[in-house]
Protein backbone atom coordinates (compact mmCIF):
# COMPACT_ATOMS: atom_id res chain seq x y z
CA UNK A 1 0.00 0.00 0.00
CA UNK A 2 1.23 3.53 -1.21
CA UNK A 3 1.73 6.31 1.62
CA UNK A 4 -0.57 9.42 0.36
CA UNK A 5 1.85 12.00 1.97
CA UNK A 6 4.46 10.41 -0.48
CA UNK A 7 2.72 11.88 -3.41
CA UNK A 8 2.86 15.26 -2.19
CA UNK A 9 6.39 15.16 -0.87
CA UNK A 10 6.40 14.33 2.52
CA UNK A 11 4.19 17.22 3.37
CA UNK A 12 0.22 17.17 4.85
CA UNK A 13 -2.42 18.71 2.67
CA UNK A 14 -2.65 21.75 5.53
CA UNK A 15 1.28 22.79 5.17
CA UNK A 16 0.93 22.65 1.52
CA UNK A 17 -2.29 24.95 1.51
CA UNK A 18 -0.54 27.08 3.88
CA UNK A 19 2.70 27.42 1.44
CA UNK A 20 0.61 28.26 -1.37
CA UNK A 21 -1.65 31.27 0.44
CA UNK A 22 2.03 32.06 1.65
CA UNK A 23 3.55 32.40 -1.99
CA UNK A 24 0.34 34.63 -3.05
CA UNK A 25 0.81 36.96 0.22
CA UNK A 26 4.76 37.18 -0.71
CA UNK A 27 4.14 37.72 -4.45
CA UNK A 28 1.17 40.27 -3.79
CA UNK A 29 3.42 42.14 -1.38
CA UNK A 30 6.32 42.55 -3.85
CA UNK A 31 4.15 43.10 -6.67
CA UNK A 32 2.56 45.98 -4.26
CA UNK A 33 6.13 47.32 -3.70
CA UNK A 34 7.39 47.46 -6.80
CA UNK A 35 4.18 49.38 -8.75
CA UNK A 36 4.20 51.80 -5.68
CA UNK A 37 7.91 52.66 -5.96
CA UNK A 38 8.27 53.00 -9.91
CA UNK A 39 5.29 55.39 -10.08
CA UNK A 40 7.07 58.00 -11.24
CA UNK A 41 6.75 60.77 -8.42
CA UNK A 42 6.38 63.37 -11.72
CA UNK A 43 2.92 61.93 -12.88
CA UNK A 44 1.01 65.13 -12.85
CA UNK A 45 -2.67 64.58 -11.61
CA UNK A 46 -5.50 66.85 -12.70
CA UNK A 47 -6.23 67.97 -8.86
CA UNK A 48 -3.45 70.29 -9.16
CA UNK A 49 -1.52 68.91 -5.95
CA UNK A 50 1.21 70.03 -4.89
CA UNK A 51 2.97 66.85 -3.63
CA UNK A 52 5.67 65.96 -6.40
CA UNK A 53 8.98 66.79 -7.63
CA UNK A 54 9.65 70.33 -9.09
CA UNK A 55 12.43 71.92 -10.54
CA UNK A 56 13.47 75.36 -10.64
CA UNK A 57 13.67 77.40 -13.92
CA UNK A 58 13.04 80.99 -13.64
CA UNK A 59 13.06 83.86 -10.73
CA UNK A 60 10.76 87.26 -11.97
CA UNK A 61 11.03 85.24 -15.42
CA UNK A 62 14.50 85.37 -15.30
CA UNK A 63 16.70 81.98 -16.77
CA UNK A 64 18.48 80.46 -13.18
CA UNK A 65 21.02 78.72 -15.52
CA UNK A 66 23.79 81.16 -15.05
CA UNK A 67 23.62 80.67 -11.22
CA UNK A 68 23.64 77.07 -10.86
CA UNK A 69 26.64 74.83 -9.77
CA UNK A 70 27.59 72.31 -12.32
CA UNK A 71 24.49 72.53 -13.96
CA UNK A 72 22.52 70.33 -11.17
CA UNK A 73 19.00 72.60 -10.99
CA UNK A 74 17.52 73.70 -7.57
CA UNK A 75 14.36 71.01 -7.03
CA UNK A 76 11.84 70.97 -3.99
CA UNK A 77 9.79 68.10 -3.36
CA UNK A 78 6.54 68.24 -1.29
CA UNK A 79 5.46 64.88 0.00
CA UNK A 80 3.13 63.80 3.14
CA UNK A 81 4.05 67.32 5.25
CA UNK A 82 7.52 66.92 4.18
CA UNK A 83 9.80 69.32 2.41
CA UNK A 84 13.09 68.66 0.99
CA UNK A 85 15.47 69.08 -2.06
CA UNK A 86 18.30 70.59 -3.11
CA UNK A 87 19.18 74.31 -3.48
CA UNK A 88 22.18 74.79 -5.79
CA UNK A 89 25.01 73.64 -3.36
CA UNK A 90 23.40 71.74 -0.50
CA UNK A 91 20.38 69.92 0.32
CA UNK A 92 17.50 70.77 2.23
CA UNK A 93 14.66 69.64 4.37
CA UNK A 94 11.92 70.63 6.61
CA UNK A 95 8.01 70.60 7.01
CA UNK A 96 5.14 71.91 5.07
CA UNK A 97 1.47 73.22 5.68
CA UNK A 98 -1.13 74.99 3.78
CA UNK A 99 -2.85 77.32 5.75
CA UNK A 100 -5.44 79.29 3.78
CA UNK A 101 -4.41 78.98 0.75
CA UNK A 102 -0.93 79.99 1.41
CA UNK A 103 2.40 77.30 2.03
CA UNK A 104 4.33 77.49 4.69
CA UNK A 105 7.61 75.87 5.10
CA UNK A 106 9.49 75.16 8.83
CA UNK A 107 12.41 76.84 8.96
CA UNK A 108 14.61 74.27 6.60
CA UNK A 109 17.35 72.52 7.93
CA UNK A 110 20.61 72.36 5.49
CA UNK A 111 23.65 70.70 4.47
CA UNK A 112 26.53 73.21 5.18
CA UNK A 113 28.91 72.58 1.81
CA UNK A 114 30.63 75.44 0.35
CA UNK A 115 30.06 76.42 -3.71
CA UNK A 116 31.27 78.32 -6.17
CA UNK A 117 27.74 79.90 -7.07
CA UNK A 118 25.47 80.50 -3.75
CA UNK A 119 23.65 83.73 -4.42
CA UNK A 120 20.37 81.25 -6.02
CA UNK A 121 20.79 78.97 -2.64
CA UNK A 122 20.59 81.64 -0.54
CA UNK A 123 18.58 83.82 -1.83
CA UNK A 124 15.76 80.63 -2.18
CA UNK A 125 16.30 79.65 1.33
CA UNK A 126 16.16 83.12 2.81
CA UNK A 127 12.97 83.47 0.66
CA UNK A 128 11.19 80.10 1.62
CA UNK A 129 12.75 79.45 5.30
CA UNK A 130 9.87 79.78 7.62
CA UNK A 131 7.19 81.66 5.36
CA UNK A 132 4.08 81.47 4.65
CA UNK A 133 4.14 82.04 1.17
CA UNK A 134 1.72 82.60 -1.70
CA UNK A 135 1.53 80.06 -4.51
CA UNK A 136 -0.70 78.81 -7.66
CA UNK A 137 -0.46 75.57 -9.77
CA UNK A 138 -1.15 75.98 -13.45
CA UNK A 139 -0.74 72.66 -15.42
CA UNK A 140 2.89 71.29 -14.31
CA UNK A 141 4.06 74.69 -13.37
CA UNK A 142 4.59 75.70 -9.67
CA UNK A 143 5.01 79.66 -8.78
CA UNK A 144 6.06 80.25 -5.35
CA UNK A 145 5.53 84.26 -4.53
CA UNK A 146 7.73 85.37 -1.63
CA UNK A 147 6.77 88.29 0.89
CA UNK A 148 9.14 91.00 -1.79
CA UNK A 149 6.63 89.27 -4.77
CA UNK A 150 9.90 87.35 -5.90
CA UNK A 151 8.33 84.96 -7.85
CA UNK A 152 9.93 81.47 -8.39
CA UNK A 153 8.49 79.23 -11.23
CA UNK A 154 8.96 75.49 -10.93
CA UNK A 155 7.98 72.84 -12.97
CA UNK A 156 7.12 69.44 -12.37
CA UNK A 157 9.71 66.75 -12.98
Amino acid sequence: MKDQSSSNNGLAPWALIKYCFLLIFVCGSLASCYSSKNKPLSSYESNNTIEMKWELELINDNPTDSLLNEKQPLTIIFKDGSVNGYSGCNSFNGTYSMPENKIKMSLLATTRMMCEKMKLEDQFLRAVSGKLLDFKIESDILHIIDEENTIFQFRIK
